[in-house]
């Protein structure tokens, strides 16, 4: 299967005209591959979703990245939630993790390696006396394990309850 390289660091490319096509800063950075797929995916994205695809990569930093690629927003909460709701969009979230697992599997970063890191992380943040530090990577590791469950308050209110066509009454 082939594979489009977006690749502006190489020579040959018109780094200029590229960037000027998907609207981005000429002096971006930017180095993605994708599938003929992926690409085709990335190419039925408005500019500025496509915008915000590759500045997400550069740092996977929602909120600025909303703001990179023209979104109009009041304050960062705004911009945060509109990451949050672009990186769940059913073209945007998949091209991101494609994209973010190639770059990791190029890099040979793999789930034990990082355990690894953030293992050391904390035993020299603990060495060091720096509590509020080996805490912090303590919770990232119980995350990276698995061990710790990210919660979220959900409101919900049952108006009527109805088993076997009797009436339980709200449940408030």
């Amino acid at each position: 299967m082939a594979v489009t390289d977006i690749n502006l660091r190489h020579p040959n490319v018109d780094r200029k005209a590229v960037l000027a096509s998907l609207e981005l800063d000429p002096d971006h950075e930017v180095a993605v591959a994708w599938q003929d797929d992926d690409f085709e995916t990335f190419q039925s994205l408005t500019a500025k979703q496509r915008r915000f695809v590759l500045e997400y990569l550069l740092d996977f930093n929602q909120t600025r990245a909303v703001k990179a690629a023209g979104y109009k927003v009041d304050k960062d909460v705004h911009a945060a939630r509109m990451g949050y709701a672009m990186l769940r969009h059913p073209k945007i979230g998949p091209l991101v993790q494609k994209a973010s697992q190639q770059t990791a599997d190029e890099l040979g970063i793999t789930r034990g390696w990082l355990l690894d890191k953030v293992r050391n992380l904390a035993a020299d943040a603990e060495k060091n006396g720096d509590r509020v530090g080996a805490s912090r990577a303590y919770a990232l590791l119980a995350k990276l394990r698995g061990d710790m469950i990210e919660r979220k308050e959900v409101d919900m209110k049952v108006v009527q309850l109805q088993v076997n066509g009797v009436d339980l009454g709200d449940l408030r």
